[in-house]
C-alpha cells in the first residue's frame, strides 16, 4: 500500500452515496484494495469509484433495480446482499420545475416508485415520504424536466 492510500484510510469521504446493502460506512475502506467487481456487474451502470477507490452511485442515467449482483460478488463482505436494500439517499422534488405542482397532469415518478413513496394530492403536487423511499433514484431519470434530485442521507 502506498502512501497516500494509507493516509485515506483515514479520511474516508462519507459524503458519498454509496451501493444498497451496506450499514456501516466506515467498511468501504476496505474497497480501497479491491478490484471492484461491483462496478463491472451493476446491471444499471451507476457503481462507479471516487478519488479514494471506494464505490458510489451516480443517478445521471438510471436508477438502482436492487438486482443483489453487486452484493453478491463482494469480496470484502462490505456489501451483503441479505441486509437491507436502502441507500443512502434522499429524493427531492423542486415544485418549480415539475408540471406536476405547475397544473399539468404527470405521474411519471410515480409510476415507476417501487414502495410506493411518491403520492399525490388532488391529482397534482407529488410528495415524497422520506420514510418510506428507498433511496434508488429511478424516479429521477424518468422525469421528463429533471425536477427530481437524489441527494445523500446520513
Amino acid at each position: 500500500m502506498d502512501r497516500r492510500r494509507f493516509f485515506q484510510l483515514f479520511t474516508l469521504n462519507n459524503k458519498h452515496i454509496r451501493p444498497p446493502y451496506n450499514i456501516d460506512e466506515s467498511l468501504f475502506k476496505e474497497c480501497m484494495e479491491c478490484d471492484m467487481p461491483c462496478v463491472k456487474v451493476c446491471e444499471e451502470s451507476i457503481i462507479h469509484i471516487t478519488e479514494d477507490h471506494t464505490p458510489y452511485l451516480n443517478f445521471d442515467n438510471s436508477g438502482c433495480t436492487f438486482c443483489t449482483n453487486c452484493a453478491k460478488v463482494c469480496e470484502k463482505g462490505v456489501l451483503n446482499q441479505h441486509l437491507e436494500a436502502k441507500i443512502n439517499s434522499i429524493a427531492l422534488i423542486n415544485k418549480e420545475l415539475c408540471i406536476a405542482w405547475n397544473m399539468t397532469l404527470c405521474s411519471s415518478c410515480t409510476d415507476v416508485c417501487y414502495p410506493k413513496s411518491i403520492t399525490f394530492s388532488r391529482m397534482l403536487n407529488p410528495q415524497i415520504d422520506q420514510n418510506t423511499c428507498n433511496g434508488c433514484g429511478l424516479c429521477k431519470n424518468i422525469c421528463p424536466l429533471s425536477a427530481i434530485t437524489i441527494e445523500y442521507k446520513k
